[in-house]
């Protein structure tokens, strides 16, 4: 294992979302308290709560009242490096069920805004629905204004075909306490939690991070 060794980085991948939410609203495309414009067949409404529109902010938050339900959240994890559904395709389905007791499952008691509640689908939709403001598709949008800008030429999302000698391999401790090879899998809301990275390159995107926070040129104005 070594500085330049690539594996899948989790929920730092939400970080992304985050910067394309603050890019969305420097360009002044968005603002936090608007209402979420979802895209074309997407209606994402607390069955308990109809008359609340979801705000990108709660969405962002993980305030909306949207809820990971395990059983739906599950299959967003496949065998294999890939797989044929789209992350449109699945919070589709999520967010729309033909029952809307399956609706109900997957939103809160609580309303809109009322409570914090970690919801990965829910980051998922901010990503989806950025893509219409950005005029940008988010996978493109990630290359083309943090990866290609800060030389991060080993982070890419999902993995690749193949293995390459850089990746890491993944384990996991069985009940035995012997160490398993992970199969491969894929994960279809990729943009929540699917990213693959290096120390390297992240210690670029942190930097990156720290000099905008202390007031210094960024890459929205380089861009």
């Amino acid at each position: 294992y070594t500085l330049d060794t690539v594996q899948p980085v989790g929920s730092v991948s939400k970080t992304l979302i985050g910067y394309a939410l603050a890019y969305a609203v420097e360009l002044k495309r968005i603002e936090l308290e608007d209402p979420v414009l979802f895209p074309k067949g997407f209606s994402v409404v607390n069955p308990r709560f109809p008359d609340f529109e979801i705000t990108w902010r709660e969405l962002a938050t993980h305030t909306s009242s949207m809820l990971d339900e395990e059983d739906a959240y599950r299959k967003a994890y496949g065998k294999g490096r890939s797989g044929n559904l789209t992350m449109s395709a699945f919070m589709t389905e999520y967010v729309a069920p033909e029952k809307e007791r399956l609706l109900r499952k997957r939103f809160s008691s609580a309303s809109p805004g009322q409570r914090y509640e970690y919801s990965n689908l829910g980051a998922a939709l901010v990503a989806l629905a950025l893509e219409k403001p950005l005029n940008i598709e988010f996978e493109s949008f990630t290359k083309t204004y943090v990866f290609d800008p800060l030389g991060m030429k080993s982070t890419h999302w999902r993995a690749a075909p193949a293995h390459s000698a850089e990746e890491a391999r993944l384990y996991q401790r069985d009940a035995n306490g012997v160490d398993q090879v992970v199969a491969d899998y894929h994960l279809v809301t990729w943009a929540e939690g699917a990213l693959n990275s290096s120390c390297n390159d992240l210690s670029k995107w942190l930097a990156a991070i720290l000099k905008a926070n202390q007031g210094e040129k960024g890459m929205l104005e380089a861009a």
